[in-house]
């Protein structure tokens, strides 16, 4: 059965029938059949959005997605326009490791002609069992987030607090007890990483 997922991934046409043809079209090349079918869903529900307003920072572009008939309904996409990643705060990329359909509603807005490769998780390719060995999760997770990913997802995670934090002096307090707390431990974790980097390979520093 794996044998012939695998043949109809790499062999296999889907016949496209979205919206997002463009979107469809390299999804069906490069994700596995499987994979393909979690990607053409969003696809689809990106038909039912719309764009209710952004906010323009200096690298980035916060919008704020609207679903039709659900006028409750509301998320947060920070577009960065150096790595053409879309951020979304549902975190469907983070989780699943495909794009979210609130994502593709910013980055057909943002005329991004395909799937930014940094919104790509490796171990979901067509090439991946071809190109490389089979990974554990913290392996794939390591090729799949370059530092500057890694830095755009924090930083459009950072976008709700810091509007939550400044809607009472409490919630300041709160959030600013917490960042110490994690900064601290974030160091410590760096310096760790840095002692482990030396031990293995002295010369580097």
């Amino acid at each position: 059965m794996e044998g012939k997922d695998d043949f109809d991934s790499s062999y296999g046409s889907p016949v496209l029938c979205t919206h997002l043809r463009q979107y469809e079209q390299q999804a069906g090349e490069i994700y596995t059949k499987s994979m393909f079918e979690k990607v053409r869903t969003e696809l689809n529900k990106e038909g039912l959005l719309f764009i209710k307003g952004y906010v323009d920072d200096i690298s980035t572009r916060t919008y704020s997605i609207g679903e039709f008939r659900k006028a409750n309904k509301e998320w947060k996409v920070v577009f960065h326009h150096q790595t053409k990643l879309a951020a979304c705060q549902c975190q469907l990329l983070e989780r699943l490791g495909i794009p979210c359909s609130h994502s593709y509603t910013v980055l057909k807005a943002e005329d991004v002609q395909s799937i930014p490769e940094c919104m790509q998780l490796m171990r979901w390719l067509k090439t991946a069992k071809i190109n490389n060995p089979p990974q554990n999760d913290d392996q794939a997770e390591k090729v799949y987030m370059s530092k500057l990913v890694r830095i755009g997802l924090v930083n459009a995670a950072c976008k709700s607090l810091q509007y939550l934090a400044g809607n009472s002096l409490k919630a300041y307090k709160e959030a600013m007890k917490g960042i110490h707390s994690l900064t601290l431990r974030l160091q410590s974790m760096s310096l760790t990483t840095t002692e482990q980097d030396f031990e293995r390979n002295p010369d580097v520093i």
